[in-house]
């Protein structure tokens, strides 16, 4: 198992940590999303984008206004 940490302000920034990781974007892996400044809007925005990335990715959130639980916001 390989454990990842990042800190992204932008989405170009993730993919970017993502190329130079070498990270097989589809792949299964767990997406723990921590964030204490986003609202349950804003993350509701984030999560497609973050799907889009890794498709086969399961996301959970913590530390936020809403809860990410199966996928959904």
């Amino acid at each position: 198992m390989r454990t990842c940490n990042h800190i992204f302000s932008t989405i170009a920034g993730f993919e970017s940590f993502l190329s130079e990781n070498e990270i097989d974007r589809n792949a299964s892996m767990l997406v723990r999303v921590h964030t204490g400044i986003h609202s349950a809007e804003e993350m509701k925005l984030l999560l497609p984008k973050l799907e889009a990335l890794l498709p086969h990715a399961v996301f959970i959130g913590c530390s936020s206004e809403t809860v990410i639980f199966e996928g959904r916001c």
